[in-house]
């Protein structure tokens, strides 16, 4: 069986060969959980993309803080290296890197750009990739995903947009408009529809005065093009998007996906979820296609283990027994509260796990015999069924983080 990795390794056709695809937009999103080092350029409000070659990256002083997200650290490197290695990707570049990490306001957000435009074969327009990075094991970036049961939008959604408004506004340094595909894994999918969404809502808000260009015209003949040009898109957003990816990335309250910016975006989107989808099943999620994964429930969330033939993915008809079971149950459960109960009810569990003492799943697990008196006394006076449930949630959580650990011995029966 081919992954991710074999794809990359040994997928050396250029983009005049086979196209940009979603193969392309997974793998930029499994390493958008890279912390990137200080040589990498952060996002400004400059007018020109600010980006380094891809290989700036292989500093292996900088390998213990690039990844540190997780159990896949190893396989992340490996593909940045062979991403470096390869003839496809020998002209990427990156950069416009942003991450903003608030208890307060209960957000963990990260974004990155690559720009493609050297890479053999991209065209003369060139071609960026806006990538929003997933869900951490931070019990606060798990938490702003189960906030979304009860808000809208919520920061790391405001803050892709923005983000994304940004990008698309800049040049490449040979003053390049380029096409553009947004992506993402997990909450960076959810990050990516939103983003899209709201660009594709404001596209046409940049609205010209021909007053002052005829006025210009008259008095400035010489320079009235050049001037044009730098109060006009040259191209409209519209005809720059490329795509929109959600790799198994949470939905949407059923409003949003009756609004008329969510089918505009919709023309762009793609989204995809394994057989034993959760995350990609929260809310209402829209639709999507269904991908075969080498790996069982919660485990089939890491890109990594989804199989690919040739440079597509294989898909199958439906989603297994566990999905449907568990997503039919998650919301009967969540839609029978009201949003204020939701709330109440996502904020208490929450409180829960913090009572462990620790920040991330990762630390929790390591050090449970002493997080695990905290947390149980924390629990003691909670309803029995909801802390059956949401532990049993956190239990699927921590699998994805944490192989092998379970959070139903901890917070319940």
């Amino acid at each position: 069986m081919t992954y991710l990795e074999d794809y990359v390794r040994n997928e050396l056709r250029t983009f005049d060969q086979l196209p940009y695809n979603a193969i392309d937009a997974m793998a930029f999103s499994v390493l958008s959980y890279t912390n990137l080092p200080n040589n990498i350029p952060e996002f400004d409000s400059q007018k020109y993309l600010s980006t380094v070659p891809i290989y700036e990256l292989l500093r292996a002083e900088d390998y213990n803080t690039m990844f540190s997200h997780g159990s896949e650290e190893e396989s992340r490197l490996h593909l940045l290296l062979l991403l470096a290695q390869s003839p496809r990707y020998r002209g990427l570049r990156i950069g416009e890197y942003i991450q903003r990490f608030d208890h307060e306001t209960e957000q963990q957000f990260a974004a990155m750009t690559f720009d493609l435009s050297n890479c053999i074969g991209v065209g003369e327009q060139g071609l960026i990739c806006i990538c929003y990075r997933g869900t951490d094991n931070t019990l606060v970036g798990w938490k702003e995903d189960f906030n979304m049961t009860y808000r809208y939008p919520v920061p790391s959604q405001v803050d892709a947009y923005e983000y994304a408004k940004s990008i698309v506004s800049k040049q490449t340094e040979d003053g390049k408009n380029p096409r553009a595909v947004i992506c993402g894994h997990s909450k960076g999918g959810n990050m990516a529809y939103y983003a899209a969404m709201e660009l594709l809502k404001h596209a046409n808000d940049k609205v010209e005065d021909n007053n002052v260009f005829e006025s210009l015209k008259q008095h400035i003949a010489v320079w009235y093009t050049k001037i044009r040009n730098q109060y006009t898109e040259k191209m409209p957003f519209e005809q720059r998007l490329v795509k929109v990816y959600s790799f198994d990335g949470p939905g949407f309250d059923e409003s949003v996906l009756n609004t008329e910016e969510y089918h505009r975006m919709e023309e762009y989107a793609e989204k995809f979820v394994p057989q034993d989808s959760i995350i990609g099943l929260l809310y209402y999620p829209g639709k999507y296609r269904i991908i075969r994964a080498d790996a069982n429930g919660i485990l089939q969330h890491l890109c990594e283990n989804w199989i690919i033939e040739q440079s597509d993915f294989i898909y199958c008809d439906q989603l297994s027994k566990s999905a449907i079971t568990m997503n039919e149950a998650l919301n009967s459960f969540m839609l029978g509260l009201s949003q204020e109960e939701r709330k109440k009810l996502v904020d208490e569990e929450y409180e829960v796990l913090r009572a462990g003492g620790y920040e991330t799943f990762t630390d929790l697990i390591n050090n449970w015999q002493v997080a695990l008196p905290k947390i149980r006394e924390a629990s003691k006076h909670r309803d029995p069924q909801v802390t059956k449930f949401l532990s049993e949630m956190m239990s699927a959580i921590s699998l994805a983080v944490v192989k092998g650990f379970s959070f139903t011995n901890i917070l319940g029966k």
